[in-house]
């Protein structure tokens, strides 16, 4: 089905990337399929980044949803698309903007694709939210 675009998600680039460079070696670079991987924070999710950048794949984004923390300085080359989210639900753990701005103005900088997804105020939330008074609702090239 070309015409329609999957996107794979993990939390274990590890299997993801040893899969890729064998059982799955067939379907790595098939241009409908992108790539990602989830970040939260820095002591799990940036490690995921440079695992996925090893990978061989066409398209890969990052989803950081629930965005946890600031992750401060990112290498961004060779990703193609970016996803923040805060985290939903009655014991949701709050999402601080100034974090959501800092990837936003990094993806900026490396002319890489932004799509804020959600954020929650109280308990409500908020589907694509504004950031700073604009909705950033970008998406990647198809390769």
């Amino acid at each position: 089905a070309h015409w329609h675009t999957f996107q794979v998600l993990t939390k274990r680039p590890k299997r993801m990337r040893k899969l890729l460079r064998t059982s799955f070696k067939s379907i790595n670079e098939i241009k409908n399929i992108w790539w990602g991987v989830s970040i939260e924070n820095r002591k799990h999710g940036l490690p995921r980044i440079n695992i996925l950048k090893d990978t061989p794949v066409s398209t890969r984004f990052l989803v950081m949803e629930p965005l946890l923390e600031d992750l401060g300085t990112l290498n961004l080359d060779g990703i193609d698309w970016i996803i923040i989210g805060a985290e939903s639900g009655h014991h949701a753990r709050p999402l601080n903007l100034d974090w959501a701005r800092s990837i936003r103005d990094q993806a900026i900088a490396a002319k890489v694709p932004l799509y804020f997804k959600q954020h929650v105020i109280g308990h409500r939330k908020i589907s694509l939210p504004l950031l700073d008074g604009k909705r950033w609702t970008q998406y990647p090239k198809r390769k």
